[in-house]
């Protein structure tokens, strides 16, 4: 919503009247957004769905424009959509304005505009490492489950040929023979429906619900296969796929990697916004990172791609206590989300530099998530007040952060009232003492 020009003035009794200098310049995205946020409350208090008139839409739209969106204000992708249907079938829009034209993010609390509309088939974001062992499946298969917990709607999308998000994380058996799958619609030989590829995990008491794209044997020799075809763009394959969603069906699309910087990663990477980063505090990591980082890199160059997010890094599957070659890798990572750091790596050669990613939660290795499994549970859903599930809340609200469906203040105040512990190595005496000196 831009900044309006039909204000509230108070008239010389005290009054306040709203006047109208000129039109409210509201998008299709933004409108739909405010029938379903005044209109569809109104519509809950009668119990009933009554006849909605053209009529209202101009009512509706001066009253978001005069008092600003609802405190706390959180959208259903669904309703929006509906509304945006409405509004196009009563002939209030004739044109489909693209929703990026119109939605405009605004600082007050009271006054964010949610721009989830932007992501009308769901927010994509991949769990990616070519590291094997760092804990992507975990990282997204317990992220999954608490956006399910916290009401939304994912659908999973299993890349990795070795399955372990199906079989072994959701306890769900691969596709049988003959029945389309993801391998045959990433090689062209299924044209079907992606309906047909999507099958239901679970429902949580959240309210939400977790599909899965399963994955297959086929997956195995599917890279080959895409190379025989002599396919356009194979790297978009997965991202056409995902294109056949209807809108409204998914909040969230997490798609799991394979542990390797191949065709299929590229896929995932191609077909998403946003990408997950799971690491280990091994020696290796930093290296690991840099090559993760040019690949994304190279991929978007190649393919002309907007630039992907990176959401974050999330160290997993250590032990504790942590060991001090542990503590040393982890001050190392936790270097890189500093601002500091972002301003030392512009000295240095173009082949050093790294971009700034902060650390969204700890995941350390914990018999619960084996346990969840063997449930075929997600640990949100299996042990909800376990301190792992509220790791994964927090990933989940910073998902929720980056679809426009919570505003960035939420994640702020997180990070403000529940900071996470330090992984750097912890202050010896002499560092104490020269803390205590420098103060004095």
């Amino acid at each position: 919503m831009r900044p309006s020009s039909q204000v509230a003035h108070p008239d010389e009794d005290g009054v306040e009247r709203f006047r109208v200098y000129k039109p409210v310049d509201f998008s299709l995205a933004e409108a739909a957004y405010a029938m379903h946020a005044v209109v569809d409350p109104d519509l809950a208090k009668l119990g009933a769905r009554q006849r909605v008139g053209r009529s209202r839409v101009p009512v509706v739209l001066r009253t978001i424009a005069r008092d600003g969106w609802p405190s706390g204000f959180r959208p259903r992708p669904d309703r929006v959509a509906y509304w945006r249907r409405w509004l196009l079938e009563e002939g209030v829009y004739t044109v489909d304005i693209p929703e990026q034209e119109g939605v405009a993010l605004m600082t007050d609390v009271n006054l964010w505009v949610p721009d989830g509309a932007l992501y009308p088939q769901g927010y994509r974001a991949s769990s990616l490492n070519q590291k094997g062992g760092v804990g992507k499946t975990a990282l997204i298969a317990g992220t999954a489950g608490a956006l399910a917990m916290r009401g939304w709607r994912v659908l999973l999308v299993d890349m990795d040929p070795q399955g372990h998000l199906t079989t072994e994380a959701l306890g769900l058996r691969e596709v049988p023979e003959k029945e389309p799958d993801l391998a045959a619609a990433l090689c062209g030989e299924y044209t079907g429906p992606i309906e047909d590829l999507i099958v239901t995990h679970s429902r949580p008491p959240g309210g939400g619900r977790i599909d899965i794209i399963r994955t297959t044997l086929d997956m195995m020799t599917v890279i080959k296969a895409m190379y025989r075809s002599r396919m356009r763009m194979p790297e978009r394959q997965l991202d056409d796929l995902l294109n056949q969603l209807p809108e409204g069906k998914y909040d969230f699309v997490l798609t799991d990697c394979p542990p390797s910087l191949d065709l299929l990663t590229d896929n995932a990477l191609a077909a998403s916004q946003g990408v997950l980063i799971p690491v280990q505090l091994a020696r290796t990591s930093m290296r690991a990172l840099r090559l993760l980082l040019a690949q994304i890199e190279a991929l978007e160059d190649e393919l002309r791609l907007p630039k992907r997010t990176l959401i974050g890094m999330v160290p997993g599957l250590y032990r504790r206590p942590l060991s001090g070659v542990d503590r040393y890798i982890g001050g190392q990572l936790e270097e890189l989300g500093l601002p500091a750091k972002k301003e030392a790596s512009e000295e240095q050669s173009d082949g050093d530099k790294m971009e700034p990613l902060p650390i969204l939660a700890h995941l350390p290795d914990l018999a619960s998530v084996k346990e969840a499994w063997l449930e075929g549970r997600t640990l949100p859903e299996f042990q909800p007040k376990h301190e792992l599930s509220a790791q994964l809340h927090r990933i989940a609200l910073r998902l929720e952060v980056e679809a426009g469906l919570a505003p960035a203040s939420d994640w702020e105040k997180l990070q403000a009232e529940h900071p996470l512990p330090s992984l750097a190595p912890l202050p010896t005496k002499e560092d104490k003492k020269n803390e205590e000196s420098g103060r004095a």
